[in-house]
């Protein structure tokens, strides 16, 4: 893991390794940026790096890294992470999850015969929807998704391919 002109203290990769952290992603574009980038180096090998027996755990940057993408189907720019995404463009040693939450933020109009929900408020109006703050703020509670949202939860990829 490298930062701003080199590399990072060891010191402040140790405090890290153990740290389970959440990374929300708001009308998520992460397929999109990822399009026409090199696969990292080290994918597929969760099992080495993740869990408290992982033989390569020294090297792991996280102890968990659970990525929540947030999409609304009514917005064409925002996207569900698939999971061959997951296991190809996410390194292994982020030991990292990934979570699609789809809620519908925008309100459709009914039109004469069908209705529409605008793609600019599907991108932008996650902060004013109290399920996607709810979520974000205490978690599933009941495990049950809150009315009007759906999602899909991969597992982690392994190296061999019948997992």
């Amino acid at each position: 893991m490298t930062g701003v002109g080199g590399t990072v203290a060891p010191a402040a990769l140790d405090s890290l390794r153990d740290k389970e952290i959440t990374f929300f992603m708001l009308a998520n574009q992460l397929p999109l940026l990822q399009a026409g980038q090199t696969p990292p180096a080290v994918s597929r090998q969760n099992e080495l790096y993740c869990g408290d027996n992982a033989s390569k755990m020294k090297d792991r940057w996280f102890k968990k890294l659970s990525v929540v993408a947030f999409s609304d189907p009514n917005d064409i720019l925002s996207y569900t992470i698939p999971q061959s995404f997951s296991a190809d463009f996410m390194d292994s040693r982020l030991c990292a999850t990934t979570t699609n939450v789809v809620v519908a933020v925008a309100k459709p109009v009914s039109l004469a015969v069908t209705s529409m929900a605008s793609p600019q408020v599907a991108h932008t109006a996650y902060d004013a929807d109290e399920r996607v703050l709810g979520l974000m703020t205490y978690g599933l509670g009941e495990n049950q998704p809150p009315k009007g949202c759906s999602w899909l939860k991969y597992r982690a990829a392994t190296a061999d391919p019948a997992g």
